[in-house]
């Protein structure tokens, strides 16, 4: 993988391919074995863009991808996610998340 874009257009653009490629991926394997980790830039990417919507569209396709994922998703997801809602104004939504962090425990 290579580094990050700098650009809203390039952003945008490693987006695309990054879900383009994890659709590709599950339709020839039927799972997504991702080694490289474009599943957890994906929402911080977004992010990035000021695409909060999108964000929170991949943020939810990630859980409910990969329930049992332990990579790096602490430091990628809880940062980012507790961002997310504290723009959209919920930042009530962010408690379950700094509880998961906290006790290890699914997110309710």
């Amino acid at each position: 993988m290579s580094r990050l874009p700098k650009t809203p257009t390039k952003i945008h653009e490693r987006i695309k391919r990054y879900e383009r490629e994890l659709r590709q991926e599950l339709k020839n394997f039927g799972a997504i074995h991702d080694g490289s980790g474009k599943r957890y830039l994906l929402g911080p990417l977004y992010l990035l863009l000021g695409d909060t919507k999108g964000a929170v569209r991949s943020f939810n396709w990630f859980e409910k991808s990969f329930p049992d994922d332990m990579g790096e998703r602490e430091i990628l997801f809880l940062l980012p996610r507790l961002q997310l809602h504290y723009k959209r104004g919920m930042l009530r939504r962010s408690y379950p998340f700094l509880q998961h962090s906290q006790e290890g425990g699914q997110v309710a």
